[in-house]
């Protein structure tokens, strides 16, 4: 299929309705080099409607699968996406995951020959918008609303599944529910991507490091999730895990970076999984893990955490934070030009019926504070990261169906004018009006954290001491 232009930043190819969106998540599951589309640029030129009908990512793992490849004859070795995808800041309505495929099995005789072929349903894991990417930079996109189910999907998110290596998020929200139900050994889940693993060059399969144009970085910035996350898990193997964050499951490997970002969404947790040895027990409002030279500034959660264990009540729940579930000595922050950090959190934290007040589920860091209130600087109302000069026309529905049936069904709304009609830089612009925020277990009084932060934004100084690879 060719896309209008030519993949490149200056003429990168149009994705202009939801039957090209479709044929873009099948291409990426092609098994193909070509497909990977390392390095090649896109552009999202409408808002979607997905009417609530199931998508199947842009990439993506094996069907039944819950592992990377393995070696380098593995039949879905390059079924990723390395692309670079700009959303230009329009909006995915009515966002709906598939949980399930149906995938063709070889019948054998007792001599191992193939005598025919039999499909059979299989879960699928890696799962999100975007569902396995690597090296990819995905920005000015938003999920505006959904209702989306999980059974047994793991290493999953709303956004984006699973990113491996490297991967830049960028000018990104989601408002869409979550709800999962999982007896999986390990349960890693993220409202924004569920993880991200390993370092450019751990292993010979690293093929997009070569790449020119692919993103080397592990950075999200300017992102945020309003969306509740409720997870029911009944795992019953004996060394059973879960990492689970309200933005990022399991954000490890390679110095992970967090700017900008928050979470006001809810997270309800309840365990009936059996009695576990298992290591990872680690539930953050931002991130479950976030490990290996990590860093972050600007980032608060405003919500409520619930962690419920109804049978195995005596393991060790202390990796349970506001921010991080869990991390490492080599976390580092930095302060303002006012010479103040600018991580916090409000709200409540009750775990397995006892109120707690933890930043960081397993370090104490004196520079995070629990405030009265947090007045959060990011846009609300889907006006993404700054303000516009005027409000946006709403968005026209269309019932058009496109001509092609896509490769995952979806609908399509009409090009719409977009919000914001300011110029919009990957740093928020100035506003003199505070954004309202809804209350959810905070003061109404704004703590000295808020003030600051939104100070800083209006002031232009948003900009991050960690540099940001190009």
């Amino acid at each position: 299929y060719a896309f209008e232009g030519e993949g490149t930043e200056e003429k990168p190819w149009l994705i202009k309705s939801a039957a090209e969106l479709a044929i873009l998540a099948a291409n990426a599951r092609l098994n193909d080099k070509e497909t990977t589309y390392g390095g090649k640029y896109f552009k999202l030129t409408v808002d979607i409607d997905m009417d609530n009908k199931e998508w199947m990512g842009i990439g993506g793992a094996k069907v039944g699968s819950d592992g990377f490849p393995t070696t380098d004859t593995d039949p879905y070795l390059f079924c990723y996406f390395s692309g670079h995808f700009d959303g230009d800041y329009h909006k995915i309505y009515n966002f709906n995951l598939a949980t399930t495929a149906e995938v063709e099995v070889e019948d054998k005789n007792e001599a191992g020959e193939v005598t025919g072929t039999h499909k059979e349903t299989k879960t699928l894991n890696h799962q999100g918008l975007f569902g396995w990417i690597v090296g990819a930079t995905i920005k000015n996109i938003g999920i505006e609303s959904g209702d989306v189910t999980f059974n047994n999907n793991n290493r999953s998110g709303l956004l984006i599944g699973a990113g491996r290596h490297g991967f830049l998020i960028e000018n990104c929200y989601n408002k869409a529910n979550l709800t999962v139900t999982s007896n999986a050994k390990y349960v890693i889940i993220g409202m924004l991507i569920s993880s991200s693993w390993d370092k450019w060059g751990d292993d010979a399969k690293n093929f997009e490091q070569g790449t020119e144009g692919v993103y080397k970085g592990k950075w999200i910035e300017n992102c945020y999730n309003t969306g509740k996350l409720t997870i029911t898990m009944n795992q019953t193997d004996a060394k059973s895990e879960f990492r689970i964050g309200g933005i990022v499951g399991a954000f490890v490997g390679d110095s992970p970076t967090l700017v900008n970002v928050y979470n006001t969404g809810d997270i309800e947790i309840t365990s009936n999984s059996a009695v576990s040895t298992g290591g990872n027990a680690r539930v953050g409002g931002i991130a479950g893990a976030f490990l290996d030279n990590c860093y972050a500034e600007k980032v608060y959660f405003k919500g409520n955490i619930t962690f419920t264990a109804t049978v195995d009540t005596a393991r060790n729940y202390s990796n349970i934070g506001f921010l991080i579930g869990n991390t490492s000595d080599g976390f580092t922050s930095d302060p303002d030009e006012n010479n103040e950090f600018t991580l916090g959190y409000c709200g409540t934290m009750t775990v397995n019926g006892e109120t707690k007040d933890v930043a960081i589920g397993n370090k104490t860091f004196d520079w995070i504070k629990k405030l009265d209130d947090i007045v959060l600087p990011l846009a609300e109302n889907s006006t993404f990261l700054a303000v516009a000069e005027e409000e946006p026309e709403p968005p026209v529905v269309t019932t058009e169906e496109p001509d092609d049936e896509p490769a995952t069904p979806t609908t399509e709304k009409t090009e719409t004018t977009k919000a914001p009609t300011a110029e919009v830089t990957n740093k928020p612009t100035s506003t003199t009006e505070a954004p309202k925020t809804e209350e959810k277990g905070c003061g109404s009084s704004i703590g000295v954290a808020s003030v600051l932060l939104i100070a800083a934004v209006a002031s232009g100084a948003a900009l991050s001491i960690r540099k940001k690879e190009d």
